[in-house]
C-alpha cells in the first residue's frame, strides 16, 4: 500500500468518525516489508459495510 493510499484510508475514515488503528509487522501480525494493517474493533454492520467499500473487499481476520 503506497503512502498516498493510507493517507486517504485515514482520512476517509476520521472524517467519518470510524474507530482503528494501524499496526506494523510483528510476530503475530506478518506483514511485509513497509505494509501496515488498519484494524478495527467490532463495528455495526453498516459501518463494516462502509468499510469493505472503501477496502474493495473483506480484510484478513486480526489474530
Amino acid at each position: 500500500m503506497l503512502n498516498r493510499d493510507v493517507h486517504y484510508l485515514k482520512e476517509s475514515l476520521d472524517i467519518l468518525s470510524i474507530p482503528y488503528w494501524i499496526e506494523t509487522a510483528s510476530d503475530s501480525l506478518p506483514l511485509r516489508d513497509n505494509e501496515v494493517a488498519f484494524v478495527f474493533p467490532d463495528v455495526h454492520v453498516r459501518v463494516y459495510n462502509f468499510i469493505q467499500k472503501l477496502f474493495n473487499g473483506h480484510g484478513m481476520r486480526y489474530p
